[in-house]
Parts: structure tokens; sequence; C-alpha cells
């Protein structure tokens, strides 16, 4: 599976990803709502034939209903430095530059890294507390989640 950085989805309507997707095989495409920034919003969820989870989902504008953030759930997708879900904070620290830890929409710690246009969400541990981190943050701390924009 192509690296994130290969796709570009953004911007682009549903029409267009179907298009797109023809590329990767079988793709399940779900239409639905969802909470992000603290408002519903319209999105794609996709499923590829490889993966028995959402893979994608595909957050569309409201003004023009293109896309405008992807959050990546599955490990088949990674930047082209091969970073990914499952990946480390030891591998975000080798890999890109970045101020520090800062907290999610829902409370989860995030990693943002405005080189490339990506943020990371990374598990919690001990370190992280009321929205902030209190301790060291492990080097072994997984990614769970990517949010590219």
């Amino acid at each position: 599976m192509p690296s994130v950085m290969l796709i570009t989805f953004h911007g682009k309507t549903k029409e267009k990803i179907e298009k797109l997707l023809e590329l990767y095989g079988e793709v399940e495409i779900l239409e639905v709502d969802l909470m992000a920034e603290g408002m519903s919003t319209s999105a794609l969820e996709l499923t590829f034939e490889n993966d028995s989870t959402k893979t994608l989902i595909l957050q569309l504008s409201e003004m023009d209903l293109t896309i405008y953030r992807i959050e990546i759930i599955s490990s088949i997708f990674k930047t082209e430095e091969g970073v990914g879900i499952k990946s480390t904070y030891n591998d975000l620290q080798i890999n890109y530059d970045f101020e520090g830890v800062c907290w999610e929409d829902g409370g989860e710690p995030l990693v943002i890294v405005e080189e490339i246009n990506m943020s990371f969400v990374i598990e919690q541990g001990d370190w992280w507390q009321m929205g902030e981190a209190v301790g060291d943050i492990s080097r072994n701390t997984e990614i769970v989640k990517i949010f590219t924009w």
C-alpha cells in the first residue's frame, strides 16, 4: 500500500475519490456523520479489502463537500519516512521536528508536525494527566491515529 504522501485526496469530491480508489482494489465506502472539533461533520469511511477495520475517514467540507482532513486508523498507510500506526514516539523524534505534545479534541495526546501537515495521536500513559505531559514520554509509546490536513 502506498504512503500517505503519495495519495492526494484533499480537495477532491466523493466521485473523484471513487475513481482514485479503483487503483487499490476492493474498497467499501460508507457515508457517515461524525463529531469533529465539537461539530457534526459529514465523512466517508473507507475500508480496504486487505484490512478488516476502518482504514481511512475522509472528512468533508460543508461548503463544497470536498475532503479537507483525513483520519488514518490503519497501519497500511505510512509517511514517506515509514511512520504510521504502531510506529513509536521515538520514530517521530527521529524523523520530524515538533514542539512537543498537546491535547487533541478528545483529550488524547497529540504531536503536530507542521512540515508535513500531519498530527499523530499517541497512546496515553502515566505521563499524560489532565491534558498535559507531566513526565517523560516513553520512546516506545505507540501512534494510535493520524490526521493529515
